[in-house]
């Protein structure tokens, strides 16, 4: 199954390149990253080299038409617009939460740091540090099932 990723630049990206890697019926088409167009994979993975020679592409959706699967590793919000744009029947993979919730405010938090003093902000930021670590457990788990799922398909 001829992969694509978009959004492969960042962290869950370049863990989704990893795992395409070492799959038995994927097969790498392309790495979508807006930001490092025309760069190497392996110089903002380095843990890909000797794995993938290409460079990150712009996302072309003509590129993409007859891709079997996409997945998508873009922040909140940047795939509404894209996924519409690809061909209907494509498996789709999107990683964010764009197409999970029904309100999209659902995912926002505000922190009320009114009167906090620098204690309470190295608290706040240990707290962030640890839920970061977890949620990129949580991807990498995640990314492994999909991968495990789409073998039988």
């Amino acid at each position: 199954m001829e992969t694509v990723v978009i959004g492969a630049s960042g962290y869950a990206g370049g863990e989704l390149l990893r795992l395409i890697d070492s799959h038995p019926k994927l097969i790498f088409k392309s790495a979508v990253a807006h930001s490092k167009a025309n760069t190497a994979i392996a110089l903002e993975h380095p843990f890909l080299s000797g794995k993938y020679d290409q460079n990150f592409e712009e996302f072309n959706a003509q590129n993409i038409q007859t891709t079997d699967v996409v997945f998508i590793a873009l922040p909140h919000g940047e795939s509404t617009g894209l996924v519409p744009q690809l061909k209907p029947g494509t498996k789709i993979v999107d990683l964010g939460a764009d197409f999970r919730l029904k309100d999209s405010n659902q995912s926002t938090t505000q922190v009320n740091t009114q009167g906090a003093g620098p204690m309470d902000f190295l608290r706040l930021k240990a707290i962030k540090r640890k839920f970061l670590i977890q949620i990129k457990w949580q991807i990498l788990v995640a990314m492994q099932q999909l991968l495990h799922l789409l073998m039988h398909l």
